[in-house]
């Protein structure tokens, strides 16, 4: 009678030297539940410190971008040596403008809920583009750059918009990989007879 109860041992951390029994032991319901928890708020804090980041990252971002309407801010910074009379792609205004777009597109996926409170815009208005379509549109400033042959510093600063984004996709995927993540092992519990 003894040998059909199995018994309860506490959770021991990944081991090189692990036992075949310890790589077959079975969680109960309640160790499952508390290992489930314990990720789910560990995934909720990461993903509060990336969130967080990301915003700070585009206010600063969309901060510069007002700053570009009036000069480059690389160009202020770095002065071009290149006897070029006009260092700058034309229409900086109208691009800035466009990248200031870009900052707002991003600020839906990263501001959902605050953008939705203020109640100032539809919620039809309130869709973000697809990356690949911002991407597209980033990409328009630095090529016009490259294409013209203007300063380092030029291309650089329109090039910022592009690594914004790429920073806000990448992070995007990561929180949603890590909500799914947790989904699927809330998904896979089992109940074990006995644990």
């Amino acid at each position: 009678m003894m040998h059909s109860i199995r018994k309860r041992r506490p959770f021991r951390p990944t081991d090189e030297n692990r036992t075949k029994e310890e790589d077959e032991y079975i969680l109960d319901e309640e160790e499952q539940e508390k290992l489930i928890e314990t990720l789910k708020k560990e995934n909720q804090s990461s993903n509060y410190h990336f969130i967080t980041i990301l915003r700070v990252l585009l206010i600063l971002s969309s901060i510069l971008q007002i700053i570009s309407l009036f000069n480059n801010p690389l160009l202020t910074i770095f002065p071009t040596t290149i006897l070029d009379t006009t260092p700058e792609i034309p229409l900086p205004i109208p691009f800035t403008l466009l990248n200031m777009f870009l900052h707002f597109n991003l600020a839906l996926v990263t501001f959902p809920t605050e953008l939705r409170s203020l109640n100032i815009f539809s919620e039809a208005a309130l869709h973000s583009f697809p990356y690949q379509l911002t991407y597209a549109v980033a990409a328009v400033p630095p090529t016009l750059s490259m294409f013209l042959r203007k300063s380092w510093q030029s291309t650089a600063w329109w090039g910022v918009t592009i690594l914004v984004v790429f920073t806000v996709q990448t992070v995007t995927y990561s929180i949603n990989k890590g909500n799914e993540s947790i989904s699927e092992l809330e998904s896979m519990r089992y109940v074990s007879r006995g644990a």
